[in-house]
């Protein structure tokens, strides 16, 4: 792992990551295209993200998926079946490579994605903890992580990048290896913890 915990954060230009997903197998088809209260699922995402972050916003897709009638930038992961640690590297990389140190990372079948929550993480990156500063802030729900709804640093994809070279897929099993800030005190911002509620097959997608 670098050693990042001196390194300042500069929130005044924090960019945004819209994870999209790749195969959604058990869903059945691509996710991203769900429509839920009219709107995407992607363009939802995005939209979320925007309030927090902006101009320096990207979609990032799995392989070589392009997602038609997006106004904002979009890379792909190019790593076959590497879920989203890699999707995690590819925008993180983006943002950093675009001058930005901070990115809010959401994916995109969080469904109830909350900006409120989202700038919160990202004001924590700055926060100077027990042996310095965080490489994550990872909000947890009953001991849950929820490393897909937080706000990362964006130096961290070349830590990312090279797990996901060496092989390794879990973005769980990878935060053993950042210094994370576990955060709990998120409760007021969204009490029913809905922003955890993901989309994974077509029952789980809210109706009405």
């Amino acid at each position: 792992m670098t050693d990042r915990s001196h390194e300042p954060v500069d929130l005044s230009r924090l960019a945004a990551v819209v994870l999209a997903g790749g195969a959604s197998r058990r869903m059945g088809t691509d996710k991203a295209l769900l429509v839920l209260e009219g709107q995407r699922l992607v363009d939802r995402a995005v939209e979320v993200v925007g309030e927090v972050a902006m101009p320096d916003l990207v979609v990032v897709a799995s392989g070589t998926r392009h997602l038609h009638g997006m106004a904002v930038d979009q890379v792909t992961d190019e790593v076959a079946d590497a879920g989203p640690l890699a999707g995690i590297a590819a925008g993180l990389a983006w943002c950093r490579d675009r001058g930005a140190s901070a990115a809010v990372v959401v994916a995109v079948d969080l469904v109830w994605a909350s900006p409120a929550l989202l700038a919160a993480a990202a004001a924590r990156l700055a926060r100077v903890g027990h042996g310095g500063l965080p490489d994550v802030v990872v909000p947890f729900v009953g001991g849950r992580a929820q490393p897909l709804h937080a706000a990362w640093r964006t130096d961290v994809a070349v830590d990312l990048a090279r797990a996901v070279a060496a092989g390794r897929r879990g973005v769980i099993a990878e935060l053993a290896n950042l210094r994370v800030d576990r955060w709990t005190g998120w409760a007021s911002l969204d009490p029913p913890a809905r922003f955890m509620t993901n989309v994974n097959r077509p029952q789980d997608l809210p109706r009405g």
